[in-house]
């Protein structure tokens, strides 16, 4: 059952390259750009002109019209406003960098 409901909930996205899992109760408008790597959970709304990549919006979201949300994880039952940018950090921060921001140095020098 729960790989049957997985399969019919990933949609390869040909515009972006790679996989995308949309919960069947969620609502995604058809010029949101989703991919690669993206995971919409259930009773989520994605509105128009959305752009998500390389993140997690869990359930009972609301992603207002042309948001953009890179490499992040939307928290369950959030909003996110229009034209609002959200975004991660897609590599580990490197101490050796100007201006990066480093909370716990030893921590990063343990890996």
């Amino acid at each position: 059952w729960y790989q049957r409901r997985v399969r019919e909930a990933v949609v390869s996205t040909q515009s972006t390259g790679g996989h995308v899992l949309i919960d069947p109760s969620a609502t995604v408008s058809p010029t949101a750009i989703l991919g690669p790597n993206v995971t919409i959970g259930a009773n989520t709304v994605i509105k128009d002109g959305v752009r998500i990549k390389h993140s997690i919006v869990l359930d009972g979201c609301l992603i207002k019209p042309h948001a953009c949300v890179p490499y992040t994880v939307i928290g369950g039952n959030s909003k996110v406003g229009s034209w609002a940018r959200i975004e991660g950090i897609p590599e580990i921060v490197d101490p050796n960098k100007p201006l990066a921001h480093v909370t716990n140095p030893r921590r990063l020098m343990m890996r």
